[in-house]
C-alpha cells in the first residue's frame, strides 16, 4: 500500500512539473455550455440556477427536477489546467458547509456504457440531512473517476491534450440512494460534455 501511494504521489508531482515546464499558453475564457445542452436527453429540468463562482475551477450549480418529482443538484466546473481539476473532490464543498463524509467508494453507473470507467460516489451527512453524491472528471480523453487508479491516464492526457477543457461534474440527490435517479442525469451530462467539447 505504501509503494502504491508513493507511485501516485510521484505521478502527481510529475504532472505538476510537466504542466509547469510546458510553455504557458493564454488561458481561454472559461465558459460552460448552457444548462439545456448539459441535461439534454436526461429527463431533468432545471428550475433554479446558483450564481457562477470563479476560483481554480469556474463552476455553476443548478437545482433540477424530473417527471417523477425527484430533485437533484448538478454542479459543473471547467478548467484548462489539469492540476486544477485534480485538486477538486466532489465532497469538499459539502464538507466546507459542515457536512461529514460518511462513506466514499467507486461504483458503476447503471445508465453508462460498460466501457466507461467507474464514478466516485460519497454519502455526506449534516444533522438529519443526507446527500448521495456521484462525480467524475470529464477530460479530452473521456470520463474518469478522481481516484488513484485514474491518475496515470490523467497524466498521459496532460502530455497529449494541451488547451483542452477539463470538466468536473457532480450530481447530488437527497438520501442514500446509490442506484437512484441521479445516475441518468450524470450519464447524460457526461455524454453531452463529450459531444460538446
Amino acid at each position: 500500500m505504501a509503494a502504491r501511494s508513493a507511485i501516485v504521489i510521484a505521478l502527481v508531482a510529475a504532472a505538476l512539473l510537466l504542466e509547469s515546464l510546458i510553455a504557458p499558453q493564454p488561458s481561454p475564457t472559461l465558459k460552460l455550455p448552457g444548462v439545456g445542452s448539459l441535461v439534454s436527453g436526461s429527463g431533468w429540468t432545471p428550475y433554479y440556477a446558483y450564481q457562477p463562482k470563479e476560483g481554480y475551477v469556474y463552476l455553476q450549480q443548478w437545482r433540477l427536477i424530473d417527471s417523477k418529482g425527484d430533485e437533484a443538484q448538478l454542479y459543473v466546473g471547467i478548467t484548462y489546467r489539469m492540476t486544477s481539476a485534480l485538486r477538486w473532490t466532489g465532497e469538499a464543498g459539502y464538507q466546507a458547509e459542515g457536512y461529514v463524509l460518511d462513506s466514499k467508494y467507486p461504483r458503476r453507473l447503471i445508465d453508462k456504457p460498460a466501457s466507461d470507467p467507474d464514478v466516485d460516489s460519497a454519502v455526506v451527512r449534516h444533522y438529519t440531512d443526507e446527500e448521495f453524491l456521484s462525480y467524475e472528471l470529464v477530460g479530452p480523453n473521456g470520463p474518469s473517476a478522481l481516484s488513484e487508479e485514474s491518475i496515470p491516464g490523467i497524466v498521459l492526457a496532460l502530455a497529449t491534450t494541451r488547451g483542452s477543457p477539463y470538466y468536473v461534474v457532480r450530481v447530488s440527490v437527497p438520501g442514500n440512494r446509490p442506484t437512484g435517479p441521479g445516475d441518468a442525469l450524470l450519464a447524460a451530462v457526461t455524454k453531452n460534455l463529450m459531444t460538446l467539447s
